[in-house]
C-alpha cells in the first residue's frame, strides 16, 4: 500500500523534514553563542556540539527530566566532543525545541543570543 502511495508519502516526509530543518536552522542561529550547528546535507540527523562550559551529558539529563526531551549525547555513539544527537525527522519536533527553549532560558537565565 504505501509503494502504490510513494509520491503522497515522499512528499509528506520532504515537507516535514524541510519545515523542521528550517526550524532547526533558527533555533540554533538565535542561540549560536551555546550551540555550533553545521546543517546536514544528506541526512535527518545532525550532530550540534554544546558549549564545553556545560558537559552535555549532564545538560541531557536535566533536559529530560526538567522539560521530558531527549537529547542523546554523541558519546553513545563514540562521537568526539560536547555534541548531541538530533533527528529532524519527527511531527513534534517543534514541541521539542519549545522545550530545550524554556529550559535554555531558566538554566542560563536569559534569552536568545
Amino acid at each position: 500500500m504505501a509503494l502504490r502511495a510513494r509520491v503522497t508519502v515522499l512528499e509528506r516526509s520532504r515537507s516535514l523534514l524541510a519545515g523542521n530543518l528550517a526550524l532547526l536552522d533558527r533555533f540554533f542561529a538565535e542561540w549560536s553563542d551555546v550551540f555550533d550547528w553545521v546543517r546536514p546535507r544528506a541526512a535527518c540527523v545532525g550532530f550540534p556540539r554544546l558549549d564545553p562550559a556545560y558537559p552535555v551529558e549532564e545538560f541531557a539529563v536535566r533536559l529530560v527530566e526538567q522539560e521530558g526531551v531527549l537529547l542523546v549525547p554523541g558519546s553513545i555513539y563514540d562521537y568526539p566532543g560536547n555534541r548531541f544527537r538530533v533527528g529532524f525527522g519527527h511531527a513534534d519536533l517543534p514541541a521539542a525545541l519549545a522545550g530545550l527553549e524554556r529550559f535554555l532560558r531558566r538554566e542560563l537565565g536569559r534569552r536568545a543570543a
